[in-house]
């Protein structure tokens, strides 16, 4: 309880309350019953180490990138063009992570002096008065307002800055190929792009033997270079190739085909390669950064017809595959810490397993989509301004997901929406515009604990509806009111089965 920070002058402590819960569950009224007055800002003093900042603290993230493409036209064809184009990119990416925290304790007497004036809601709906302090009284512009008032931990200090501090690079470079051009109907692009990416990570390892609380006060500078300043590096890399090809085929001049295969990656965050070092002596484990994590890699295949009717209007159809492999798993095993002085802790931790983020599992997502637009040029007056567009996309997945053994479909893997439907009407005439959208999210189920589990709780379907008008009073200048959610449909949660609503 913060209340336990309540001092007396000569050292009183304790305190005691009741919570009435006779008018307001939510806001229940608080009645103090014994002890030292709590509103009394003399009464209290801070806590042990209560005074900190990370001002200090700075973050650097630089990106530097060169990139460059040729584009050439094959003389050969010249009936059907045809086009190679080809280029690079090296892009550098370095984070650095710099703290320098402090904090100070309270050697002073009497009481610090508070803001009288500030108003809580907590004291508005209780009524429990507390008194209010602000650290800027105390630490502002980068220094103590009274130095002669507090102590420096200078132990904690130096080792914030050296263990918590931390430096990032990861290195890529890419190449691709690529060919495009048009027979007749048919259209197509294509090509190959390959990337390496070099990851290093540097980070400091603390020692297994730390200074005594002794040597932390006589010597707190030494103590902790001695307890933390053991840096390593962490390096990786990996090569990938991502193929793509693209084509479509005008089966008539309002009727298009299209097919595509392609090939893309997530990269792991570079927060994996300098993850805080974590040491546990009774598990014998370190937790550490894996940077020869391998990025999560898609292989995507798409179908589509598309029927173009009117100005700017058309209905497209399509069905679309996914596969998803390499997620990534916290908490697997790396290796054994080795023998010796270079075993990259400093000869520390022999035979301790490295514990971190690795590579596993493959999903598979599938599903249809259809997508309208219509513009309505066709009628009168002011109703020609008038815009339609809708879509409903429904989706099947199954796979592991990253867990081994276990198999996961569609109704049982967190956050997966099955359906998903929209429709927007929009007008405008001159500078007035309205607009009206439809949404619909279909039931999906949010916590997976177990097959037939009563504690699988689900998100019941949900239709809201949005509105806005708006004036454009000049280019630069634009007048709105939107309304989200008219008719104010809530969303409702449910474990196991319907009836057990679930907040």
């Amino acid at each position: 309880s913060p209340l336990d920070n309540i001092v007396g002058p000569n050292g009183e402590t304790g305190v005691g309350w009741i919570l009435d819960r006779t008018q307001d569950d939510l806001y229940p009224r608080f009645i103090q019953n014994g002890g030292l007055d709590f509103t009394n800002p003399k009464n209290w003093r801070p806590t042990v180490n209560g005074l900190s900042t990370g001002s200090g603290n700075l973050d650097v993230d630089l990106v530097r990138e060169l990139r460059g493409n040729v584009k050439y036209r094959l003389p050969i064809f010249e009936d059907y063009p045809t086009f190679l184009k080809t280029g690079y990119s090296v892009r550098d990416h370095k984070v650095e992570l710099y703290r320098a925290g402090r904090r100070w304790s309270y050697i002073g007497r009497d009481a610090l002096p508070n803001i009288p004036n500030f108003v809580t809601w907590d004291k508005l709906k209780t009524g429990r008065n507390l008194p209010y302090w602000e650290g800027a009284q105390f630490y502002n512009n980068g220094r103590l307002v009274d130095p002669t008032l507090w102590q420096e931990d200078v132990y904690f200090y130096n080792q914030n800055r050296i263990q918590n501090t931390n430096r990032t690079q990861e290195t890529i470079i890419g190449y691709y190929g690529q060919i495009s051009g048009k027979i007749g109907r048919f259209g197509y692009l294509g090509g190959v792009r390959s990337e390496n990416t070099v990851t290093v990570g540097r980070v400091n390892v603390r020692a297994r033997t730390l200074s005594t609380a002794a040597q932390q006060a006589a010597d707190p500078v030494g103590s902790a270079i001695r307890d933390y300043l053991n840096p390593v590096k962490n390096a990786g890399e990996y090569t990938e190739n991502f193929p793509s090809m693209h084509t479509w085929y005008d089966l008539t001049p309002n009727l298009r085909l299209r097919a595509a295969y392609s090939t893309g990656m997530a990269r792991p965050s570079l927060a994996n390669a300098v993850t805080g070092l974590g040491i546990n002596e009774t598990t014998q484990t370190i937790t550490f950064g894996n940077p020869e994590l391998k990025p999560t890699k898609s292989k995507n295949w798409d179908f589509a017809a598309e029927y173009s009717f009117g100005t700017a209007s058309y209905v497209k159809v399509g069905w679309f595959r996914k596969q998803i492999d390499d997620y990534v798993r916290g908490n697997q095993p790396l290796g054994i810490v080795g023998i010796g002085a270079e075993n990259g802790f400093y000869g520390l931790y022999e035979g301790f397993e490295i514990l971190g983020n690795s590579n596993a599992g493959t999903a598979f997502t599938q599903g249809w989509e259809v997508e309208y637009v219509q513009q309505f040029r066709f009628l009168p007056g002011l109703w020609r301004t008038l815009r339609l567009t809708g879509n409903f996309t429904r989706l099947m997945a199954h796979g592991d997901y990253g867990t081994p053994g276990v198999y996961l479909t569609t109704d049982r893997v967190n956050g997966f929406i099955p359906f998903t439907a929209n429709a927007n009407l929009s007008w405008r005439h001159r500078n007035f515009s309205a607009r009206a959208i439809w949404n619909r999210t279909g039931e999906y189920i949010n916590a997976f604990t177990a097959a037939g589990s009563g504690r699988n709780q689900y998100t019941r379907r949900r239709s809201i509806v949005n509105a806005g008008v708006a004036y454009q009073f000049k280019p630069t200048v634009t007048f709105s009111i939107d309304v989200g959610n008219i008719f104010n449909a809530s969303q409702v949660f449910y474990r196991g089965i319907a009836d057990q609503v679930s907040e």
